[in-house]
């Protein structure tokens, strides 16, 4: 299978492993919430990054930071993240610049978070451009209110190249993330 079949394959289990939750009690998990009014949320943040052998396209190595946008559309129990990140500059001798659009199922529960997402980057190295294949991130982390609207996450997200490489653990890399959101 391609990745782009892999990456719709895995979107469609995510939601339908959720979606059944509705038929016990009515309510409506990923398509909608009263999450206290406020179901939709702006973050803006940064995310540091460790070298990914696995995907030798991404100029990143350790240490490397990435400005991060991203829209969440909150429910009971999960939200959607749709993100994106710029890092203007690697550590390597690469000069490259990189965009990397990614969707996220998180699941929460308090302030702690747990969830999966797919990514690619378009890589800008030296004038030459092209995009990298699909790959992943397990995500966890905490996210703390601050007041009624405002909210601080912290995560640690465990990126990989492909599901049978998964506990390769010396080609895949780690990243962390710190975004402050805003809830409307």
């Amino acid at each position: 299978m391609n990745p782009l079949g892999r990456t719709l394959l895995t979107l469609a289990a995510l939601i339908l492993f959720t979606l059944p939750a509705h038929a016990f009690d009515g309510a409506e998990y990923l398509l909608g919430s009263d999450d206290g009014g406020r179901t939709h949320k702006l973050a803006l943040g940064v995310r540091i990054h460790d070298q990914i052998k696995a995907i030798p396209e991404l100029p990143h190595d350790q240490g490397d930071l990435s400005w991060l946008l991203a829209y969440e559309f909150h429910s009971n129990i999960a939200y959607w993240q749709l993100g994106l990140g710029y890092t203007p500059e690697s550590n390597t001798d690469r000069d490259a610049e990189v965009l990397t659009p990614q969707i996220n199922l998180i699941f929460k529960d308090s302030i702690y978070r747990l969830g999966l997402g797919a990514l690619t980057s378009y890589v800008d190295e030296d004038g030459e451009t092209d995009w990298t294949d699909v790959y992943w991130q397990a995500i966890v982390g905490i996210e703390l209110p601050l007041g009624s609207r405002a909210s601080l996450g912290l995560y640690g997200c465990y990126v990989f190249n492909k599901w049978e490489d998964i506990t390769d653990s010396g080609d895949n890399g780690l990243a962390g993330n710190l975004l402050l959101s805003w809830g409307f």
